[in-house]
């Protein structure tokens, strides 16, 4: 299953800085060299993503607009509950962006585990897009398999309780030292409940 992939390319790596390609995925040839310039002289910067493309049955379509998000507040819990409030498409989760942002963080195999992972990097800095550069996402007209199928590698029902509570623990994790913050955790809950139901 894909999470299963996703924690051990992480956990079997040691480098600096980190990045997921989709298996079905291709970036442009500068995507890398270029978003690492960008996160050595940008310390408030967390994530850099190519320009989001989509490719189906091997034809590029154009830009995914959809994905395009602006997570640029100045202040981490902002881009954090706006993140939580806004993610839908989240190509950006094939961003490049430091290792240290995901210190401690538990891969949990829940729904929409990408969701809380990229909260999780924005809290340590803003989005970032390369203007020529780009991610080639490939999407698919028909699935054989389901999402859950795809993520576990098993035939395996997921609920929306594993998913809320893996946001809030990392939530509480990430903000810890800062109680004003960490008094907003109510907030994010009545988010994803609005967003996705109880």
């Amino acid at each position: 299953g894909a999470l299963n992939n996703f924690e051990r390319a992480f956990n079997f790596t040691a480098s600096d800085y980190f990045m997921w390609l989709g298996g079905h995925d291709y970036i442009s040839n500068h995507l890398l060299s270029n978003a690492l310039e960008v996160l050595k002289n940008e310390a408030d910067i967390s994530m850099v993503c190519g320009q989001p493309m989509a490719v189906m049955n091997e034809k590029v379509l154009g830009h995914v607009s959809a994905a395009n998000y602006s997570f640029n507040d100045d202040f981490a819990y902002n881009r954090y509950l706006k993140s939580v409030a806004e993610l839908a498409n989240c190509t950006i989760f094939h961003s490049v962006f430091r290792r240290s942002a995901l210190e401690g963080y538990d891969f949990r195999h829940t729904l929409s585990h990408d969701h809380v992972l990229i909260s999780r990097l924005l809290a340590f800095g803003k989005l970032y897009y390369l203007k020529n550069d780009f991610y080639f996402r490939r999407y698919f007209s028909e699935r054989e398999t389901t999402q859950e199928e795809r993520m576990l590698g098993e035939i395996k029902k997921m609920n929306r309780t594993d998913f809320y509570d893996h946001y809030l623990t990392d939530f509480k994790k990430v903000f810890s030292n800062q109680p004003h913050v960490l008094a907003q955790a109510e907030n994010i809950k009545k988010v994803l409940i609005k967003r996705f139901g109880v």
